[in-house]
């Protein structure tokens, strides 16, 4: 169970707590609303690292992941302001982090654990016509190589940047869209075993970001 000692400035944690559950006055704020608090200074503290463990962090306080996600998601909407920009650099992150791999059916998979970014992806995915398949596990996010390559050309600003990309691939074919190089470049740095996923997560920051 959750105990001060597990924090990791107590100190901190109490006065930004009495701060915002004060400053409306006292019983002001909602059973809910103090839940919410909670979890958000919890992730400020980094009691639970920097990529939350949910089942630990359920198990710490005694509640259902769900509600843990439930919770998390509501803190970020209230007191985080995540924005598109961010959703896009932690997106890029579990990229680098080499958390993607392709499976037999040739989808790209790996595990959303931030709602909020898993929320910005499914907009993404609707926003350019994909389709998401997570029917086997909560968090993890199956999509095509196809849809994939349309979420970044979708993300990508400058048009111009995407000749980064094809100066990362070995014979580009000429008179391919756009969504095909990036597809192109997807399947080189997913698939091929000389090609480092890391890399390519670099080269998609400098088109993206």
């Amino acid at each position: 169970m959750m105990k001060v000692s597990n924090l990791n400035n107590p100190v901190c944690f109490l006065e930004a707590f009495l701060d915002e559950y004060l400053m409306r006055g006292v019983g002001a704020l909602q059973k809910r609303d103090v839940e919410i608090l909670f979890v958000h200074l919890l992730i400020s503290d980094k009691t639970f690292g920097d990529d939350v463990d949910f089942y630990k962090m359920s198990h710490a306080l005694g509640i259902s992941e769900s509600k843990v996600k439930r919770l998390i998601f509501d803190s970020q909407l209230r007191y985080q302001s995540y924005t598109e920009i961010m959703a896009k650099e932690d997106f890029l992150d579990l990229m680098q982090n080499g958390s993607f791999f392709v499976d037999k059916y040739k989808r790209v998979n790996f595990i959303i654990r931030k709602p909020m970014l898993r929320q910005y992806f499914e907009e993404w995915l609707s926003r350019f016509s994909g389709l998401i398949d997570s029917s086997f596990n909560k968090n993890l996010v199956k999509v095509s190589l196809d849809d994939l390559s349309g979420i970044i050309l979708g993300l990508t600003e400058n048009p111009e940047d995407l000749e980064l990309i094809k100066k990362n691939l070995d014979q580009p074919k000429a008179g391919l869209s756009p969504k095909k190089y990036i597809g192109q470049f997807l399947k080189k740095f997913f698939t091929d075993p000389e090609c480092s996923i890391e890399y390519g997560a670099l080269i998609l920051k400098q088109v993206i970001l």
